[in-house]
């Protein structure tokens, strides 16, 4: 609640040591909100932007995030024993649901939806889409292990530069 208090789910999938592929979470009605959790390196979260017809790495661990369920997303390889991930969601039969049910959902902490919650626009099937989120996902994948080694490499530039700032400042 205190990371994102207007934030509305009916749902709350909690996975350990869970590895997705590509895919979409095709019956959300609303936006997602997941984070990680635990003993591990690596493990972000890659989402495709349907619109542009990009993926971007995102770091979700210790860290909240909001996404499309909808879109094409899928979970990096990751280092370590232990790693969790909680993502908190609307199911599409959130308003078939019996008032009293509802209710005690509410009790328990849930911010049941109401219509502004959710979404008003469809995207087309996954299927249509998947060919496109396809095509620019192996085009990542060939551009972004220099993606990286330019990004440690821009990193250690500026660690040293730091450094011998460091020096300077201090032999005044």
């Amino acid at each position: 609640r205190a990371a994102c208090p207007d934030f509305h789910f009916t749902s709350i999938q909690v996975n350990l040591n869970t590895k997705y592929g590509m895919h979409t979470d095709g019956y959300d009605a609303g936006p997602s909100r997941m984070i990680a959790l635990g003993n591990f390196s690596e493990g972000q979260l890659w989402l495709h932007d349907g619109r542009k017809n990009r993926w971007s790495l995102v770091n979700v661990q210790n860290t909240w995030i909001a996404f499309d369920g909808r879109e094409f997303h899928l979970t990096e390889d990751w280092q370590g024993p232990e790693r969790y991930s909680l993502v908190f969601f609307t199911n599409h039969l959130w308003d078939q649901l019996p008032a009293e049910a509802q209710r005690q959902l509410t009790n328990l902490g849930f911010q049941w939806p109401k219509e502004a919650n959710v979404f008003r626009q469809e995207l087309e099937w996954p299927d249509r889409r998947q060919r496109a989120a396809l095509r620019s996902w192996r085009r990542c994948q060939l551009l972004w292990p220099l993606r990286r080694r330019l990004l440690r490499r821009t990193r250690a530039l500026a660690r040293w530069a730091l450094k011998k700032l460091r020096k300077l400042r201090s032999e005044k």
